[in-house]
């Protein structure tokens, strides 16, 4: 693959998410208590079952150090957030 052919595909399937923007995620049993420590009341479980939603600032600070290798997982691997949110990146 040429450098230019490279390029052109990062340009195509970059897109970025405000931190400030929410993403939902399904936690077990771990993470509600991590959660439940770090923030009395500050997670809500919303209309998606068994999925609650975080500003993603908010989950970067809540269970950074638990997103290691190794290290038993306080969540689902995916992350749910709003397609609209996202924003084509122009490099």
């Amino acid at each position: 693959m040429t450098e230019k052919y490279i390029e052109n595909k990062i340009k195509k399937d970059l897109v970025s998410l405000n931190l400030k923007e929410y993403i939902y995620i399904k936690l077990n049993k771990n993470g509600i208590k991590i959660a439940n420590s770090a923030c009395l009341g500050c997670i809500q479980e919303c209309e998606y079952k068994g999925y609650y939603k975080f500003q993603l600032w908010k989950f970067i600070n809540i269970f950074g150090t638990y997103l290691n290798i190794g290290i038993s997982f306080v969540c689902d691997t995916e992350i749910i957030f709003e397609r609209e949110l996202l924003k084509e990146i122009k490099l």
